[in-house]
C-alpha cells in the first residue's frame, strides 16, 4: 500500500489538488478511484489506465489516465505516490507543454520535496 501526497509549490499551491477541485463530478470520481486503486493495489499495468514513458531528455513521466484526463505523478522520497499536476487530454500524444511542466515539477519534487499528504 502506498500513501498519496500532493506536490506543493513555494506559493503553497498544489497543482494536482487544484486540478482535481476544478473537475466535474463524474470524471473527478473516476480519477480519484483510479488514484486510490493505484495506492492500494499498485500501479495498473493496463495502458488504458496508466502509462510510463521517457522524454527525449531522459525523464520518466508517469500518468494515471481516465478518458479525457491525465494525472502526472512520481514516486516520493518515502515511496508514496506524489500527484504533480493534472490536465485535460485531447490529442493522442501528451502535449509538449505538459511534458515540460511535468519535468519541472519532478525536478522540484526531487530537489525540494514539498509534499502535502493527500
Amino acid at each position: 500500500m502506498h500513501e498519496v501526497a500532493f506536490l506543493v509549490l513555494e506559493d503553497g499551491d498544489a497543482p494536482a489538488e487544484i486540478y482535481l477541485k476544478r473537475m466535474q463530478l463524474p470524471p473527478y470520481k473516476k480519477l480519484v478511484a483510479r488514484i486510490e486503486r493505484a495506492a492500494n493495489n499498485g500501479i495498473p499495468i493496463n495502458t488504458e489506465q496508466a502509462r510510463q514513458f521517457q522524454t527525449p531528455e531522459g525523464w520518466t513521466i508517469r500518468e494515471l489516465k481516465i478518458f479525457g484526463h491525465r494525472m502526472i505523478w512520481d514516486w516520493g522520497p518515502r515511496g508514496e505516490i506524489v500527484l504533480l499536476h493534472g490536465f485535460a487530454k485531447k490529442p493522442d500524444e501528451t502535449p509538449r507543454n505538459e511534458l515540460q511542466r511535468a519535468v519541472t515539477l519532478i525536478e522540484l519534487l526531487r530537489h525540494e520535496g514539498g509534499i502535502r499528504d493527500g
